[in-house]
């Protein structure tokens, strides 16, 4: 009878001991659960950088671009100043009358008469 005792106490003992390994792995199952979602939720931390770093450099190519526009914009308003300012030194070697007009297509001085340009046909306006 005791020695049924003590293989029943060794059998008890056994359940208990398996008892603490289930719960010991359902622990480290759960500390490994915990750990991919921490992971899970750092790529989504680091995709949201990400997607907030390229949208910053949209943003900042739009900026350069828009300032390469008004760059742009600022030489040709340059380069037709620097026309105009040709066009007024070329035209005060002329005696120019009033009526006669300059040929908006290619700069021609046309007197007050001519209804087209007497270089590029252009009509007068």
């Amino acid at each position: 009878i005791q020695k049924v005792n003590n293989l029943n106490t060794i059998q008890k003992v056994n359940n208990l001991n398996n008892i603490y390994k289930l719960n010991n792995l359902n622990n480290i199952q759960k500390v490994n659960n915990l750990n991919n979602i921490q992971k899970v939720n750092n790529l989504n931390n680091i995709q949201k950088v990400n997607n907030l770093n390229n949208i910053q450099k949209v943003n900042n190519l739009n900026n350069i671009q828009k300032v390469n526009n008004l760059n742009n914009i600022q030489n040709v308003n340059n380069l037709n100043n620097i026309q105009n300012v040709k066009k007024v030194k070329k035209l005060k070697n002329y005696n120019i009358k009033k009526g006669d007009w300059l040929c908006p297509k290619c700069d021609n001085l046309n007197f007050n008469f001519r209804i087209v340009c007497n270089r590029c046909n252009f009509p007068k306006q």
